[in-house]
């Protein structure tokens, strides 16, 4: 039978100073892969799922940082027996800034992921031994199918150390807004799940950088010179 939660989570929409929120930023939904799931609409989330020997899961989006934290943990003897089950879909619109350009500006979102998926084989008395595995998965998609990836691959093989780039190449011109949407979803399955993901661009022109509705800034690149040893050692001195 499967166990009924109570879910808690807090919603926080400040940003830091400079980066307002605005009212029609793209909203998410978060909640156990059973459902239901429940919306929210702030720039940062944080959800608990309450287990019988502390939190089942937990899960913390911040789309001004362009990060997130999510971990599952489990149990399985049946008198106690529980186990964590989160995820969220969001979304965020992006701008390119910089100079004006006569053409779209090519550059690649990149969603760096690590952490680790773990299984857990129990003894069930009446059929044997049972494989328990946690689950992890991320994705990132402009439009559809866009890049996802799921751990462990090989279930009770091996844990699954998580340590990946997840890439998406993109083409637009200053200033044009384009939506970028994410899921995730961790799983205990008996044992435990912990990762991380983190946004970021790559290629992006000397002088352009980043910006979304929900306050994620990527820094713009500048130009660095090459400098060579004899001039280190000639400036310390």
């Amino acid at each position: 039978m499967r166990p009924s939660w109570t879910i808690v989570s807090a919603l926080c929409a400040g940003l830091t100073i400079g980066s307002p929120t605005r009212a029609q930023c793209p909203s998410g939904q978060w909640g156990p892969s059973y459902g239901p799931m429940t919306t929210f609409t702030g720039a940062v989330l944080d959800a608990v799922q309450p287990g019988a020997l502390g939190d089942a899961a937990h899960l913390h989006i911040d789309l001004v940082l362009g990060s997130v934290s999510a971990a599952a943990n489990g149990y399985c003897p049946t008198e106690i027996g529980y186990y964590g089950d989160l995820g969220a879909t969001f979304a965020d619109e992006y701008r390119i800034i910089g100079p004006p350009s006569a053409t779209p500006v090519a550059v690649t979102a990149v969603l760096h992921a690590e952490g680790r998926a773990d299984s857990y084989w129990f003894d069930m008395p009446t059929i044997g031994l049972v494989c328990r595995t946690s689950y992890a998965s991320c994705s990132i998609q402009e439009t559809a199918p866009g890049v996802s990836k799921n751990w462990p691959v090989q279930p009770c093989v091996t844990p699954a150390e998580i340590g990946e780039d997840l890439r998406l190449p993109l083409l637009h011109m200053p200033g044009e807004p384009f939506l970028l949407s994410f899921a995730v979803a961790a799983r205990s399955g008996c044992s435990f799940t912990s990762f991380t993901t983190q946004l970021r661009f790559e290629g992006l022109p000397e002088g352009y950088s980043v910006t979304s509705c929900h306050g994620f800034t990527q820094p713009i690149p500048v130009a660095t010179r090459r400098t060579n040893w004899a001039t280190l050692k000639a400036h310390y001195r």
